[in-house]
């Protein structure tokens, strides 16, 4: 196997007299380079971020998937009936509305609680000195 090298090596890089500046954001690798030093995320953190995700793509998916289904449906519907995209049109506006309505619901509910959260924790300390 032939290995192609630089004249200079790895360690003497122009670089490294200025690593000091670097010691808190940069690690060094198994091979002696530099990389971003990732700070690792508490387990409530991670929870709470996967959560996140969880509720975001559920949304989605009843915002676009849901009113495609029942506007399918309301177009067998309509084939089946001969009638113009009545059927379609009707339930798949109804179905929008009722997914949004819902959507904003819970999203005004969980930010009461938030809200209601913070407001405990507030108190809990105390007056302020």
């Amino acid at each position: 196997m032939i290995r192609f090298t630089s004249a200079f090596d790895d360690r003497f890089r122009r670089t490294d007299m200025y690593d000091y500046l670097y010691q808190d954001r940069y690690a060094r690798g198994s091979n002696g380079t530099r990389r971003r030093r990732i700070t690792p995320m508490t387990t409530a953190e991670t929870r709470e971020m996967r959560q996140g995700f969880g509720d975001a793509f559920a949304a989605a998916f009843e915002l676009a998937v849901t009113p495609a289904i029942f506007g399918f449906l309301g177009w067998l519907l309509d084939g089946r009936l001969g009638t113009t995209p009545v059927f379609t049109i009707a339930f798949t506006v109804v179905t929008l509305a009722y997914a949004s309505y819902r959507l904003a619901h819970s999203y005004g509910q969980s930010l009461e609680e938030a809200r209601a959260e913070r407001r405990a924790a507030w108190q809990a300390e105390g007056p302020l000195q």
